[in-house]
């Protein structure tokens, strides 16, 4: 990608139950990010911005991180939402929060963050 922009990947969490401590290969789609930048940006930027997939040539920066059962309850429940084109501040499904009080939603959270970086080749030109 042309910029250091972080954006979330589609699912935004998932456990690793059924690989455990093994390798495991997964395809990442980029998710579309804000549209807050939208009115500076020319059609060719707009078009490279809003793209669910990478490009042979692009350098990805993957950043990955082990959190607790309930923070990943609250990003699977809350990244659903967002993944299914809703508001889950205003959709009937319920969003699962680790705070507690009246009216509250959100998370609190640590992350064992790691980033990666991968060089995306297309293994059929060579590129």
């Amino acid at each position: 990608l042309h910029d250091r922009l972080w954006v979330t990947t589609l699912p935004v969490t998932f456990d690793d139950a059924t690989f455990s401590g093994k390798p495991l290969t997964f395809e990442i789609l980029r998710a579309n990010p804000s549209a807050i930048l939208m009115p500076e940006m020319n059609e060719e930027e707009r078009k490279n911005y809003f793209r669910m997939t990478c490009r042979p040539g692009d350098t990805v920066y993957v950043k990955y991180a082990l959190i607790d059962y309930e923070s990943y309850k609250f990003w699977t429940t809350g990244g659903n939402e967002l993944a299914m084109g809703q508001n889950p501040f205003l959709s009937p499904s319920p969003v699962h929060s680790n705070l507690r009080g009246k009216d509250v939603l959100g998370v609190w959270c640590g992350y064992a963050a790691k980033v990666a970086t991968l060089i995306y080749r297309d293994t059929l030109s060579g590129r």
